[in-house]
């Protein structure tokens, strides 16, 4: 701690048309019984229901936790902006904790827990516990997130470990050992890219191990009205597909060192699933703004993936004309290679 008036612990709740949801999120804050102070950063993206008044009741009954950002316009489409880049710029805590405002926490001591842990293990960023995975209504317990599996068998994973196992930390359960109070963050974390915590959780790796308390302190709901709850629908990938394109190629250049057997075998098909699905849905605009910021993934798609896409559905003239350009030059080859074939043959006669 700086001073006696920096808390040693920030939360950051992101919060969006939870009006079901948000009550159990803060009092899962307020209820917290630790022998430091810590505030409460809830961000209100403007939200169509009643989630801001609540937050407000609550902001006028813990003024000393409940710091609230209230928006009047929708960040999140916004592709100039960053949530979380502009919240966690302004963090000068110790330490940092999240929890969504769908999401809630069930142990009063997990920030004590937390923090006795990163005090005690110098050698980790960041730290995360097991979560209860269940349906909205709280009636099915789907599972408890991480799996022994999914974990290695660790309780410290190292950068490594981590890149192995994708991303098997819940949000609700991460605390880092903020590394951003002397670094700017706006130098490493990129505009409009989404999952954004899962790049929060590399940044810190990169400092230090990852450690796993195994005890269940936060509740993960899944409902219909998450951004992650029809992942792999159609619909998700016109609202989100572009800025995870951005994650991915992210990881590609800052921890896979450009790998061609990554970009193959992850980013290509991805790349090439967007673009049917934007054609399919004639949204020639995603097309444009894919082909216009990702341009070395169209050199390495092959002529059979254009003729695929270009069968299937009508697509702008940028295609055809790639198309034809690369049929262009694979002539120009041909007819190149024949003409110096017989020369040589000639010169030998």
């Amino acid at each position: 701690m700086k001073d006696n008036n920096t808390p040693l612990v920030t939360v950051v709740c992101l919060t969006y048309n939870h009006e079901k949801f948000i009550k159990q999120a803060l009092d899962g804050f307020i209820m917290q019984k630790t022998s430091f102070p810590f505030e409460v950063i809830v961000h209100d993206d403007a939200s169509s229901d009643g989630t801001a008044d609540i937050v407000r009741e609550y902001e006028k009954k813990y003024q000393n936790i409940i710091k609230p950002i209230y928006q009047t316009e929708n960040q999140l489409q916004n592709e100039e902006k960053s949530i979380l880049r502009d919240i966690f710029a302004k963090i000068k805590s110790k330490y940092v904790a999240l929890c969504e405002g769908d999401d809630y926490w069930i142990d009063p001591e997990k920030l004590q827990k937390q923090v006795d842990f990163l005090e005690k293990h110098k050698d980790c960023a960041l730290c995360f516990h097991a979560t209860k995975v269940i349906y909205e209504n709280g009636e099915k317990l789907l599972k408890i997130s991480p799996s022994k599996k999914q974990r290695l068998g660790k309780y410290i994973l190292t950068l490594k470990d981590f890149l192995k196992t994708g991303n098997i930390i819940e949000t609700s359960s991460v605390m880092y050992r903020w590394r951003f109070i002397d670094e700017d963050i706006t130098k490493f974390l990129p505009l409009n890219i989404n999952p954004c915590d899962y790049i929060i959780h590399l940044l810190h790796a990169q400092k230090g191990n990852i450690g796993y308390i195994d005890k269940e302190m936060s509740i993960y709901c899944k409902h219909s009205q998450s951004i992650w709850f029809n992942f792999d629908k159609e619909e998700h990938s016109l609202k989100y597909g572009i800025s995870r394109m951005n994650f991915y190629k992210f990881l590609s250049e800052k921890f896979y060192n450009n790998s061609t057997e990554y970009t193959r075998n992850t980013e290509l098909p991805i790349f090439i699933k967007l673009i049917f699905i934007f054609a399919k849905n004639k949204r020639y605009d995603l097309l444009d703004k894919l082909f216009e910021k990702f341009p070395t993934y169209l050199k390495m798609l092959d002529l059979s993936d254009y003729k695929e896409i270009y069968e299937n559905y009508s697509l702008p003239n940028k295609i055809r004309n790639i198309k034809k350009q690369r049929l262009t030059y694979f002539v120009l080859f041909i007819v190149t290679a024949t003409i110096a074939l017989s020369l040589f043959g000639y010169l030998i006669i």
